[in-house]
């Protein structure tokens, strides 16, 4: 069966920022994804590290 899942989105005047957790937004394993778009040339998003 094919499903939309609504995705939280995270605005910032840098860029959109979305992310989704297995088990929180969508019905199987994953532990964290996410990504930025919408990012205006010239801004710098990130300049930290996961571990």
């Amino acid at each position: 069966m094919i499903k939309i899942i609504n995705l939280p989105k995270i605005s910032d005047p840098r860029g959109n920022l979305t992310f989704l957790e297995g088990g929180a937004h969508i019905p199987f394993e994953v532990k964290r994804s996410y990504w930025i778009y919408d990012v205006p040339g010239g801004e710098v998003r990130g300049g930290h590290a996961f571990k």
